[in-house]
């Protein structure tokens, strides 16, 4: 993954899913007219403009902690950049379409879509493919999604977790390091020296 682009290029690519999955349903195509209508902004803020369909909103940003001690990168014999950093991200996708049924439909084409698409493949410029992260369904219970709810000071509305791992953003740090072209070795046996004549008392 690149620099600090890599949140919103994950972000961006799940905008790009759901609707994608709107598209493709029957009913939903009537429903969700465009890709502007899937927004960033969190629940709360999203609601107040009734042409928002879908809030897809990052609450959270995690490191992963099974990636964190990775090894120096070498980049050239002589340059070594120092490890990403690793992420994850936590996403609240929340439907509201107005009526209660869209919600729900909304919402389970969205899981499904995100379901079929476990693995999503970043691309670069070049369409080359960059990194592949993974995007799991979250697993918190009532009272977390409720928790995230109050500090909106918004009523629960059916929502739905989801975890983006892992994230890497590339770190700007190097360390130099001169080449070693050749080492030696050498391994002596220090003998202790006699002791001096004068010093030897003599034997009767």
């Amino acid at each position: 993954m690149s620099g600090a682009l890599a949140l919103y290029a994950v972000t961006r690519k799940l905008q790009e899913l759901i609707y994608r999955a709107c598209q493709g349903d029957t009913v939903l195509r009537g429903v969700v007219l465009s890709e502007t209508e899937i927004v960033l902004d969190d629940p709360a803020r999203a609601a107040k403009d009734a042409a928002n369909k879908v809030s897809l909103w990052l609450y959270r940003v995690s490191e992963d902690e099974f990636v964190r001690n990775h090894p120096v990168v070498p980049e050239e014999p002589t340059r070594r950049q120092f490890p990403p950093l690793a992420l994850n991200l936590h996403y609240l996708v929340t439907p509201m379409t107005g009526a209660a049924w869209s919600d729900q439909v909304v919402l389970g084409r969205t899981m499904q879509i995100l379901n079929d698409n476990a693995v999503l493949r970043i691309d670069d410029e070049d369409n080359q493919v960059v990194d592949e992260i993974q995007v799991l369904l979250g697993r918190p219970d009532l009272g977390d999604l409720t928790r995230i709810w109050e500090a909106l000071h918004e009523p629960y509305r059916l929502s739905v977790s989801y975890l983006a791992r892992v994230v890497r953003i590339d770190s700007t740090r190097f360390e130099e390091h001169p080449i070693v072209w050749e080492a030696t070795a050498k391994y002596t046996t220090r003998v202790p020296a006699p002791p001096d004549v004068a010093d030897v008392e003599p034997v009767d």
